[in-house]
C-alpha cells in the first residue's frame, strides 16, 4: 500500500504541473491576443479620426507613410544608371567597389549589382564576397 501512495503522489505531481503550464501558457496567449486587440482598436479609432500619421493619446507610434509616388524609369534612364555603376566600379581600381557604397551611390538599383548591370548593358562584371563585403570588378 506504501507503495501505491507513492506513485499516486507522483502521478499527481505530474498532473499538478502539466496543468499548471497549460494555464501559464493560457496566460500568455491571453496577453498577446488583448495587445493585439488594444492596437488594433487603436488604429481603427485614429483611421475614423482621420488622424492616421499621428501619435494618439495610447502612445503608440504613427502609421508609416508611403515615400511618395512610385517613379517609373524607362530602358534609356536604367541603362543611364548601370552605365553609371560601371564607371564607379572602373574607377575604384583593382580592389573593385563595394556594394554598400554601389547602393548608396545610386539608390535606384533594386537586386543584385551585377545582375542589374548585366541586364542593362553591355558590360561583364565580377562578384566577390559574400553580404556585406561583395565587391565588383569589371570583367
Amino acid at each position: 500500500m506504501d507503495q501505491f501512495t507513492k506513485e499516486l503522489h507522483k502521478a499527481h505531481a505530474s498532473f499538478e504541473k502539466s496543468v499548471n503550464d497549460i494555464v501559464a501558457r493560457a496566460r500568455s496567449d491571453m496577453r498577446k491576443f488583448e495587445s493585439a486587440a488594444a492596437g488594433l482598436v487603436g488604429k481603427a479609432k485614429a483611421r475614423v479620426r482621420g488622424t492616421v500619421g499621428e501619435a494618439d493619446e495610447s502612445g503608440e507610434e504613427p502609421a508609416k507613410r508611403r515615400k511618395g509616388k512610385r517613379v517609373r524609369r524607362n530602358t534609356d534612364q536604367l541603362r543611364e544608371l548601370a552605365e553609371g555603376v560601371v564607371e564607379m566600379i572602373r574607377g575604384s581600381g583593382k580592389e573593385g567597389a563595394l556594394a554598400l557604397d554601389i547602393k548608396k551611390k545610386f539608390d535606384g538599383i533594386t537586386g543584385s549589382v551585377r545582375q542589374f548591370v548585366e541586364k542593362h548593358t553591355a558590360h561583364k562584371i565580377k562578384q566577390d564576397g559574400s553580404k556585406r563585403d561583395t565587391r565588383y570588378r569589371v570583367a
